[in-house]
């Protein structure tokens, strides 16, 4: 039997943030309705292929909690019918402004809530194309912790010089068991981007938000969270389990308009078209597009992101080559900047986490 996560894209919001470059479109309960047959339909057909375990599932978007709790119910009834489910971890992704359902989730076997917060500041948030303000942050960031143990906040940093950030993590660590602070990154096609060409929106330099990552990471460090990916923070025990799949090489299925998966040793995604995928271009009618993989090279790549690094023993025996010999030139150049214990992990050392782009650029050299 093979063990997978399922992540499952819900692609609609009631409006485009400033800064996203995700797939998404407008919703309408009409168009809903037929995504969720269609997703159903795409789900249905891993069960035509050998027996299946999905240990964890993320709903993720777009914005998932904006469906209905029927719709949402009809779509969790298709996925427990076609794989064996042995869930340890299912998230849904939540913004404030979509948090009336929270209390019901539970009902639906969810046990996590990712909750999109990016800001506890008015202005970076108005910035940013958010719906909410601070107080609906915290009302819903609240309202979470009353029915789940285990709730996530989205940070957004890297948008503004001018800003409290201690305070606005500070307000927000009696809520949450993780946090995930991503840097902002300017994508071409969103409003922030074009903004940014024509000069009414300023990036803080590097160095400002350098500063602010290593204060993200103090503060948090401070309360109990453990950096244990770049980017994500959390207390003993609740780390992302599905997230880290990504980072391990671990399998996971992909549904829904433009869905990535990783499943017997491929790549597929589905077409970032809604048009398309309501006419049955998903996984379903095998209409994935393949990519080329070079996996030893995404192995390092996605290991050295994790805190652990990666095993030079199991890469070794996974890949049948000598690691220190095939990469002794980049390993000497890399060498101030990592870290190797005596299991033969190798890991970049904490202080030089921001450079783990560049560092990973050396083995392809």
């Amino acid at each position: 039997m093979i063990t997978a996560g399922l992540y499952i894209h819900i692609p609609f919001c009631v409006k485009k943030c400033a800064y996203c470059n995700f797939y998404s479109v407008a919703y309408s309960p009409e168009f809903a309705q037929q995504y969720i047959s269609e997703l159903i339909k795409e789900i249905s057909s891993y069960a035509k292929e050998k027996k299946i375990a999905v240990d964890t599932i993320y709903l993720g978007g777009g914005t998932p909690a904006i469906l209905s709790l029927d719709l949402l119910e009809r779509l969790i009834k298709t996925v427990y019918r076609t794989f064996d489910c042995q869930v340890k971890e299912f998230t849904i992704e939540v913004n404030p402004c979509s948090a009336q359902d929270i209390k019901h989730y539970k009902s639906l076997g969810i046990n996590r809530i990712s909750m999109g917060v990016q800001s506890l500041d008015d202005k970076i948030l108005k910035m940013l194309g958010r719906r909410h303000d601070k107080s609906q942050a915290l009302t819903a960031l609240e309202n979470a912790n009353k029915y789940f143990d285990n709730v996530s906040a989205d940070f957004i940093i890297g948008v503004s010089g001018k800003r409290d950030l201690e305070k606005e993590l500070n307000s927000i660590c009696d809520f949450v068991k993780h946090v995930s602070g991503y840097i902002l990154k300017l994508e071409k096609g969103t409003e922030l981007y074009q903004k940014y060409l024509n000069k009414s929106f300023i990036l803080p330099d590097d160095d400002q938000t350098a500063d602010q990552y290593h204060l993200m990471y103090e503060c948090l460090r401070s309360k109990g969270f453990e950096r244990y990916e770049i980017s994500n923070f959390a207390k003993e025990g609740y780390q992302s389990e599905h997230n880290l799949k990504y980072w391990r090489m671990k399998e996971y299925i992909g549904a829904g308009v433009s869905a990535h998966s990783y499943f017997g040793g491929k790549r597929y995604y589905n077409e970032d078209s809604l048009a398309k995928y309501l006419q049955g271009r998903h996984k379903g009618n095998n209409a994935q597009i393949n990519e080329p993989l070079d996996a030893l090279f995404e192995t390092i790549m996605l290991g050295l992101r994790v805190a652990e690094g990666i095993n030079i023993d199991k890469i070794n025996r996974l890949f049948r080559i000598d690691f220190e010999k095939k990469y002794e030139k980049v390993l000497r150049r890399i060498k101030p900047y990592m870290d190797i214990n005596s299991e033969g992990n190798i890991r970049i050392k904490d202080e030089y986490m921001l450079l783990q782009n560049s560092i990973v650029l050396e083995f392809m050299n």
